[in-house]
């Protein structure tokens, strides 16, 4: 728990390390988490031109600080819709889930032991298995044929 009244809210002494390298791009970025709440990071940028005529570097140095994402009232304000059915609950994922995927192994594989974001990757990714990806259109528009080519 953090010294927050009781919320952990994010990782301590945890570190992040990530990066982008092409031609023409090339960022690094590491970052370590102090408290739960607060961390230190460094970057560097580099970047240049096409015609590799200009380039430019930038080194900075980063504070963190996670803040809260909601209000008192606008918590009250969700917890209320929630509640009253006009906003999807904690589960909806699952039940999402279940629907489209009866037959899934998902749960029987042991995916109860997985932390709530293991779980929500896993389900995602376990909807793969549609014959329509999960998040594309359902549907295409047919292009318009113009009619005076038509002819």
């Amino acid at each position: 728990m953090g010294d927050d009244g009781g919320h952990a809210d994010g990782l301590s002494e945890g570190g992040m390390a990530m990066g982008d390298f092409s031609p023409n791009w090339q960022e690094a970025f590491a970052n370590y988490a102090l408290t739960p709440r607060d961390a230190l990071g460094a970057s560097t940028l580099y970047m240049r031109s096409d015609d590799e005529s200009k380039s430019r570097q930038l080194v900075d140095v980063t504070y963190t600080r996670l803040l809260e994402r909601w209000t008192d009232r606008q918590q009250r304000e969700l917890d209320h819709a929630v509640q009253s059915g006009a906003w999807q609950n904690a589960a909806w994922l699952q039940r999402e889930h279940a629907f489209m995927l009866p037959q899934s192994s998902f749960w029987q594989d042991g995916a109860d032991r997985l932390t709530a974001r293991e779980q929500a990757m896993g389900m995602i990714d376990d909807f793969s298995q549609l014959r329509m990806p999960f998040l594309e259109p359902k549907r295409t528009r047919k292009p318009k044929v113009n009619s005076s080519l038509a002819e």
